[in-house]
């Protein structure tokens, strides 16, 4: 009985001291809104099409492939290039980019350059499992996300679409990696 309370009480020093550790390298703040935004799979739309111009060449895409991608940013297309929708009009491109151009990668987030810089490093607990302990990187913005408002990239595709309503939530903890 001596040796199962000894071990709790390491097992709680150790925890206590992880927490501390966790607190000291990180600044914590709550009343966070996350969303997420993902990359749509033409293929996974069958409705209506619709032509569209890109650099004075005509393309036909589904009409409701166009309208996600005007929300989301990019979507795959049939012939696995990315279709874009930025200052206005569609981009093709050999894969979706955040505002510097670089590649997206999934746990990049848009964030509020006059609340997060970009590059920096945070962490949200509060969003649920394989997310809560995922470092997440500042890396773009988006003309939506405004003050306390992160928007995480969660990949391509159906899952990367259900992620983005499995992580969207009100009132949720950011830490900033110091």
């Amino acid at each position: 009985m001596i040796n199962l309370w000894i071990l709790l009480l390491i097992i709680t020093t150790i925890s206590v001291g992880l927490v501390l550790i966790f607190s000291d390298n990180q600044d914590c703040s709550n009343g966070w809104y996350v969303t997420g935004y993902y990359t749509p799979f033409e293929e996974d739309f069958a409705g209506e099409s619709t032509q569209i111009q890109i650099d004075g060449k005509e393309f036909k895409f589904d009409n409701e492939f166009l309208k996600t991608i005007k929300t989301e940013g990019w979507g795959k297309t049939k012939s696995n290039q990315y279709l874009g929708w930025y200052d206005s009009e569609f981009h093709l491109n050999n894969f979706p980019t955040d505002m510097h151009g670089n590649e997206l990668i999934v746990s990049m987030i848009a964030a509020d350059e006059s609340v997060l810089d970009q590059g920096i490093q945070v962490l949200v607990p509060t969003l649920p499992e394989h997310w809560n302990d995922r470092m997440l990187i500042v890396s773009d913005i988006g003309p939506s996300i405004i003050g306390k408002h992160i928007d995480v990239y969660t990949g391509e595709g159906e899952i990367a679409r259900v992620e983005t309503e499995r992580i969207t939530g009100i009132d949720n903890t950011l830490c900033v990696e110091q």
